[in-house]
């Protein structure tokens, strides 16, 4: 009777009453789980479940929430400064300018070129997200690199990157790219988040191939078992030796890339050396509709060299 009792007081608790239920149908329920949280959605008696650690995935839906997301750290996208904006913009107003001054000579012809400067913007973007991918990789080989000998001195895993946290912040600063991550990553040891989930998210983000190709080692070792260290270790070899081999390659290509940009200058100076020299020489070429044909096909010429000089100086290992 007594379990009876029991049974019944738990069942009125519950809402056994079927409206009570349909009165909660929209409620959503975040529980926060030593895991992340889990988000749990309730629709006409259907339970619908979100872990948002990346560990559970239902109705065909991913939603990252138990690792931070910090849009500032996407190292995919580059995003502009107010200022570099400002600079960029009129860096590339001033090309555009030169572009529309040499080969047309004219105001109408500098406005036909305006579709020049979003291709320049997306380029110099390009071109910065490289660079600060360059720079977290180089971060994160150092990062990794006192992750090893903490592995060595004895400390587990988990303790090896809180105390690279610190060796970092003394070699690049608090608020460099790689002390923000080692933050999140602690932050999300503290929370109870697995190490292997943090260190993909950063994998994902930097789209960094060194950094991605230790996030799935790690994954892949922590999940297999072995002798963990020296997996760690290897692996940790394998990528400085990689960066390394990479440092030299940009090396090498610093002389011959700061050279590829004197010779896109050159025909500039070129023409501008004719007309100051002897005015009026490219006169037939210009305010004629054959002469803007022929300098159009020249201008064509030029945007080619300049993608080729781009890519064959565009080496990646």
């Amino acid at each position: 009777m007594q379990k009876g009792s029991t049974i019944s007081h738990r069942k009125m608790e519950g809402g056994g009453n079927p409206v009570n239920q349909i009165s909660r149908m929209e409620e959503i329920n975040k529980i926060k789980g030593r895991n992340g949280i889990e988000e749990r959605k309730w629709t006409k008696g259907v339970e619908e479940r979100k872990w948002t650690n990346g560990v559970e995935e239902r109705n065909g839906t991913y939603e990252r929430k138990g690792v931070e997301e910090n849009k500032r750290n996407d190292y995919r996208t580059y995003h502009f400064q107010v200022k570099e904006k400002l600079f960029y913009g009129i860096t590339g107003m001033g090309i555009v300018s030169v572009l529309g001054s040499v080969f047309y000579h004219s105001w109408m012809g500098v406005l036909l070129l305006l579709w020049i400067l979003p291709l320049y913007m997306k380029q110099k973007g390009k071109e910065l997200c490289e660079k600060r991918k360059n720079h977290i990789s180089q971060q994160f080989k150092e990062a990794i690199m006192t992750v090893a000998v903490n592995l060595r001195a004895g400390y587990s895993i988990e303790n090896a990157f809180r105390e690279s946290y610190q060796d970092s912040v003394l070699l690049f600063g608090k608020e460099s790219d790689i002390c923000q991550e080692l933050a999140v990553i602690i932050k999300g040891l503290h929370n109870n988040v697995n190490l292997e989930a943090l260190l993909y998210d950063f994998g994902r983000r930097s789209d960094v191939d060194t950094i991605k190709d230790f996030a799935e080692i790690f994954q892949i070792a922590k999940r297999m078992g072995g002798d963990l260290n020296r997996i760690i270790q290897d692996t940790v070899t394998v990528i400085c030796e990689k960066i390394q081999v990479n440092n030299e390659i940009m090396t090498l290509l610093s002389a011959k890339k700061y050279e590829q940009k004197i010779m896109n200058l050159i025909p500039i100076f070129i023409v501008l050396y004719i007309r100051t020299t002897s005015p009026g020489f490219f006169d037939p070429l210009y305010h004629n509709p054959l002469g803007v044909i022929v300098m159009s096909i020249c201008l064509g010429l030029y945007g080619v060299a300049y993608y080729l000089a781009q890519k064959i100086t565009d080496i990646k290992i």
